[in-house]
């Protein structure tokens, strides 16, 4: 009996695995920029998010958290660091 439920998970796996990667390929047959499809989907794999919000910046020994003044301190850190 435990020969055949481990036979039965590893055919589950492969089973799993082909159709993960039939689903890829038709995902990224689909889009115009293979490129940039293929990286989402390998982030998505990995888990990896893109973080958009920067809640807080260290300016002058001070912790900003406004959103204005995070986009000033960074001009300013650009604009005197050129």
């Amino acid at each position: 009996m435990l020969k055949t439920a481990k036979q039965k998970i590893k055919s589950f796996k492969k089973e799993l695995n082909l159709s993960k990667r039939e689903f890829i390929k038709n995902k990224i047959s689909n889009y115009k920029n293979i490129t940039k499809t293929t990286w989402n989907l390998i982030n998505n794999e990995v888990g990896k998010q893109n973080i958009t919000d920067i809640q807080s910046v260290s300016s002058n020994g001070k912790l900003v958290t406004a959103p204005e003044e995070i986009c000033n301190s960074f001009n300013n850190y650009y604009v005197l660091n050129k």
